[in-house]
């Protein structure tokens, strides 16, 4: 319990710890800073989630890693696809496109699919703290926007699109028990964001 109190914390430091570093960094590597800021946030989102479960701070279950084969998962994971071609559908049908752009935040981009794995240790992390998924969720939301404000954003300003992001990604994630396929759920609401106004 107090290993994963760690794995919870180094993620919540790591903005405020991150933001007091980068113009040092930023400055010494230069034109090379764009790469190692990509590589960095993959390293904060992954590596953090995967050396907890590596260690056994948290199961596999509580981070919802299903395995692909278990029959629940192809049922959830048609539900997503079905869900995602009627969206689709009446995105065209209704030209709401750029509405939803705007809702999600116009700077949503793929490395979003970074933060999901942090945002699913709290969740587990908190299930595991309270025996409760329900309550895993809501503890797991209230950590990612501690996060957030880490990050120097605040979940009714700068932040809101991001605040947002995440407690949909948690309301998918305790919806489906499923990692894999929440961050499928997040790949199809880009792909339903995407530039174009069809």
């Amino acid at each position: 319990m107090i290993e994963l109190w760690l794995w919870v914390g180094l993620s919540l430091v790591g903005p405020w710890a991150a933001g007091r570093l980068r113009p040092r960094i930023e400055a010494s590597l230069g034109e090379a800073w764009p790469e190692a800021a990509w590589m960095a946030r993959a390293a904060y989102g992954f590596l953090l989630p995967f050396a907890a479960w590596v260690r056994g701070a948290v199961v596999g279950r509580d981070l919802g890693l299903q395995p692909p084969w278990a029959r629940e998962m192809w049922v959830a994971a048609g539900a997503v696809a079905s869900v995602l071609l009627v969206g689709e559908w009446a995105l065209r049908r209704w030209r709401l496109r750029g509405g939803l752009r705007t809702a999600i935040g116009r700077e949503r981009s793929l490395m979003d699919l970074f933060d999901t794995p942090r945002w699913a240790l709290y969740r587990g992390a908190a299930w595991v703290w309270t025996g409760t998924a329900t309550w895993g969720a809501v503890i797991g939301c209230a950590l990612g926007a501690v996060e957030i404000v880490a990050r120097g954003k605040s979940p009714t300003g700068s932040g809101r699109s991001q605040f947002l992001w995440m407690v949909a990604t948690m309301l998918v994630l305790a919806a489906t028990g499923n990692f894999w396929l929440t961050l499928a759920a997040q790949a199809g609401t880009l792909w339903w964001a995407r530039g174009d106004q069809r």
